[in-house]
């Protein structure tokens, strides 16, 4: 009966000082000057050249159309779904699907492709407009593809009730009683990514304070359409590409990952990094 007490307070222990690790792992926070937001980073340090090293932020970008305020999404699983299709400068709710290089326009809608040619960065909006920026397709694929164990550190997940892509930080360790699958689902769906790994909000708290990032399959938008929540989710790049209707950009389902090129007029997520050196 001792002994069972004795782990069990093991435990307690334990677990508060996970989520204590959960919290002081971000950085300090980033206070904006103009909206009085806080902004914050992941504790995960993440390669994405052979020089560079940056961290990702807290969670996706949304935005307030009504009043103008950005902000990080409170978990990384969150996302704002049905309300991007109600985008709108009067919208009062947050969206957080941007077509492509819109940090000086987040609510344009318009499909004409040649409305979207020039990438200007949703991090000028984040507190100094110096720090935060958008990855592009050669960090993304260095990250995903060469940096060391690459291939190990990527893998599709279900947290809570969200699907997702996780990937894991340059130095990993596994939390204990936890376990992490690597690569993707054989087969498309939904109800695929847990397949492959499934955690709880609590065993995903000890993911993320041992430095381990989640996007959500947050869907996307295309003018005022909004779909696919649920089975894809989507990030943009900074990468232009030598045609008019397309750009660079991250997508995944259960059963596929790949940095390719996407139509730059949809709205697809935004996470913003910073460079650690």
């Amino acid at each position: 009966m001792i002994h069972t007490l004795n782990t069990f307070r093991l435990y307690i222990v334990a677990g508060l000082l996970l989520c204590f690790m959960a919290v002081s792992c971000k950085d300090d926070e980033e206070k904006d000057n103009n909206v009085n937001m806080n902004f914050s980073s992941l504790c995960g340090e993440f390669s994405v050249s052979d020089s560079k090293k940056i961290v990702f932020a807290s969670g996706n970008l949304q935005y307030c159309p009504s009043t103008k305020v950005w902000r990080f999404a409170e978990h990384q699983y969150d996302y704002a779904g049905e309300n991007n299709g109600q985008i709108s400068d009067s919208f009062e709710g947050y969206i957080d699907l941007f077509g492509w290089g819109t940090g000086n326009n987040p609510t344009k809608i318009s499909i004409d492709s040649t409305l979207y040619l020039n990438f200007v960065d949703w991090g000028i909006n984040i507190g100094d407009s110096k720090t935060w920026f958008t990855l592009s397709a050669e960090e993304w694929l260095y990250m995903t593809e060469t940096r060391e164990n690459a291939a190990d550190k990527l893998g599709v997940a279900k947290v809570g009730d969200v699907n997702g892509l996780v990937i894991l930080p340059d130095t990993w360790i596994l939390p204990e009683g936890l376990t992490f699958n690597s690569g993707v689902a054989e087969g498309y769906g939904a109800d695929k990514f847990k397949e492959k790994n499934e955690y709880t909000l609590e065993q995903w708290s000890m993911m993320e304070a041992a430095g381990a990032v989640f996007f959500p399959a947050a869907g996307h938008r295309l003018g005022t359409e909004f779909g696919n929540a649920g089975f894809y989710g989507g990030l943009w790049t900074s990468t232009d590409y030598n045609d008019i209707s397309v750009v660079w950009d991250v997508s995944f389902r259960s059963g596929q990952f790949y940095v390719y090129r996407h139509r730059r007029v949809y709205g697809r997520n935004v996470r913003l990094v910073k460079y650690l050196n």
